[in-house]
C-alpha cells in the first residue's frame, strides 16, 4: 500500500481509548481478502465509561467529552483533506456524536470524503447532519437497531428524553440511507459481525468486484424482522442482508414488496451485480 490508498477511519464509542479497535482489524482482514488496497485505522480518543447507577449525570459528562473531541476530529479531517487522500468515516455509538459535531464545524468542502457511516449512533433522531460539505454522490448511511439495542432504547432514551438515531433511524434528511440491523450495543451480536458486509460494500462501490456466483434460488417467503439478518444496503424495492452468525455467514436479497428471497450467495458482490444487470 502507498500513501494515496484510501483510508477507513473508525471512530469508536464508549469504553476508553482504543488505538486499533477490533472492528478496524476486521475491516482490514476483509479488505486483504478482496485485494482492495485500503488502510483501516482507528481514531483514538479517551471516551468515557457509563455507570449504570448514575446514567443521566454520566451521560451529560460523556456528551461534554465527545463535543470537545469533535474539535480535534475536525482538525484531523482538515489534515486528511490536505493530504488529498480519499477516506471513509465510520462511527459507532458515542463516536457518532463526535463525528456529527465535527462535521458541524466544517465550513469548506470535504472533497476527498468517500462515505459517512453511523452505527447505532448515540445522537438524537432529530439530528441534522451538515451534509452540505460533501458531494452529492457520497453515501451517508445510518445503521439502526430498533428492537435489540438495550443501551440505546433504555439508557440513552432515559438520559436524553428522546429516541436516538441509532434506535429509530435518522429519517429527517432524505439523503441519509437508513438500514435496520437488529444488533446489540456492547453485548451479544454487535456491529462487529457485519464488518464483512461493510468492507465488501465499500470495495464494490470503489470498483473492486470479487468474482463469485449466486446460489440457485428458490423464492422463499421470509419473515423480515432482522432476526439473524442485518441490512447492509437497500433500494426502494430490495434489501441486501448479511447473516450475522459466523457459521452461516452468507448474504441474501429480499424483495421488500413480496417479502421473498430473490437471491443468495456467500458474497455480497454477485447479488449487487444481479441488481445492476437486471437479473433480479
Amino acid at each position: 500500500m502507498n500513501d494515496l490508498n484510501p483510508v477507513c477511519m473508525y471512530i469508536h464509542g464508549f469504553g476508553g481509548i482504543s488505538y486499533q479497535h477490533k472492528f478496524s482489524q476486521k475491516l482490514a482482514k476483509e479488505f486483504r481478502e478482496l485485494n482492495f488496497e485500503c488502510v483501516s485505522e482507528t481514531y483514538p480518543w479517551r471516551s468515557p465509561n457509563i455507570l449504570i447507577g448514575n446514567v443521566v449525570k454520566e451521560w451529560n459528562e460523556a456528551k461534554r467529552i465527545a463535543d470537545e473531541e469533535a474539535q480535534r476530529l475536525h482538525k484531523k479531517l482538515l489534515l486528511l483533506e490536505e493530504s488529498k487522500r480519499s477516506y471513509y468515516l465510520i462511527s459507532f455509538s458515542l463516536g457518532g456524536r463526535v463525528l456529527s459535531r465535527a462535521l458541524s464545524y466544517v465550513d469548506t468542502q470535504l472533497k476527498y470524503c468517500n462515505g459517512l457511516y453511523f452505527f447505532q449512533a448515540a445522537i438524537p433522531k432529530s439530528t441534522l447532519l451538515n451534509l452540505n460539505v460533501i458531494s452529492d454522490n457520497v453515501p451517508v448511511r445510518n445503521y439502526y437497531s430498533p428492537n435489540w439495542d438495550q443501551a440505546l432504547s433504555k439508557m440513552y432514551k432515559n438520559a436524553e428524553g428522546e429516541p436516538s438515531a441509532g434506535e429509530v433511524g435518522l429519517f429527517n434528511q432524505k439523503r441519509v440511507e437508513n438500514m435496520n440491523v437488529g444488533l446489540g450495543h456492547k453485548l451479544g451480536i454487535t456491529h462487529m459481525r457485519i464488518a464483512k458486509g461493510i468492507a465488501q460494500l465499500i470495495a464494490y462501490e470503489k470498483g473492486t468486484h470479487k468474482l463469485n456466483k449466486s446460489f440457485p434460488n428458490i423464492k422463499l417467503s421470509v419473515v423480515d424482522r432482522k432476526i439473524w439478518w442485518a441490512e447492509i444496503i437497500k433500494s426502494e424495492k430490495y434489501s441486501w442482508q448479511q447473516n450475522v452468525f459466523p457459521s452461516l455467514c452468507h448474504f441474501r436479497v429480499v424483495d421488500l414488496d413480496s417479502k421473498t428471497r430473490v437471491g443468495w450467495s456467500l458474497h455480497l458482490h454477485p447479488l449487487l451485480d444481479a441488481f445492476y444487470e437486471r437479473k433480479i
